[in-house]
């Protein structure tokens, strides 16, 4: 399920890896095609409801890329879709895949 009210394409990019940035809710993440986006889950975090989980360290630190590498998952409490974090996250650099 992506959780973002973007209309996107198809991309079916895949998560390589991803670095959590706590202090700052924020997450690097690495694409299997060589780009680089930084994701800020603040805005996610102000909506409320289940994101505001996010603003607990703990549970922040929980994330881990899902099957396949097409999601970032908090357990079984949030996920979101690897096409729509790149479309919401700041490219900072592409290399090669």
């Amino acid at each position: 399920m992506c959780a973002s009210n973007i209309a996107l394409p198809a991309m079916n990019t895949r998560i390589r890896s991803m670095q959590l940035h706590g202090a700052e809710l924020t997450v690097g993440i690495d694409y299997d095609d060589g780009v680089h986006v930084i994701v800020d889950f603040k805005p996610v975090i102000a909506i409320g409801g289940l994101g505001q989980r996010l603003s607990s360290p703990e549970f922040f630190a929980s994330a881990t890329v899902g099957a396949g590498g097409r999601s970032l998952n908090w357990g079984d409490v949030l996920e979101f879709c690897a096409d729509g974090l790149r479309a919401r996250g700041i490219v900072t650099h592409r290399s090669a895949p």
